[in-house]
């Protein structure tokens, strides 16, 4: 399977190629090393906020492919159990 050439628009469609596959696991790796993030059990009681995933296709001036990139973002358009979308 080739490379792909843009960028997926969830995380169904990354999950087909290894970049993102390293990419996430890149993010993942640095979420935990800056003391960012970490994974916890559920309690009814938490205030949970919803993320996902953001992809993109880092390129050099040529328009070559230089890196994918993979961040974890929070999903903030959701407050006090009003949801906004």
């Amino acid at each position: 399977m080739s490379l792909p050439t843009l960028e997926p628009l969830n995380f169904k469609e990354a999950n087909r190629f290894m970049c993102w596959h390293i990419a996430i696991k890149s993010e993942i790796v640095a979420l935990h090393a800056n003391g960012t993030w970490s994974l916890v059990s559920f309690d009814p009681s938490m205030n949970v906020i919803g993320c996902r995933w953001a992809y993109k296709i880092k390129r050099q001036a040529d328009g070559a492919i230089n890196c994918y990139k993979a961040r974890l973002v929070a999903k903030g358009f959701t407050h006090d159990g009003i949801d906004y979308s």
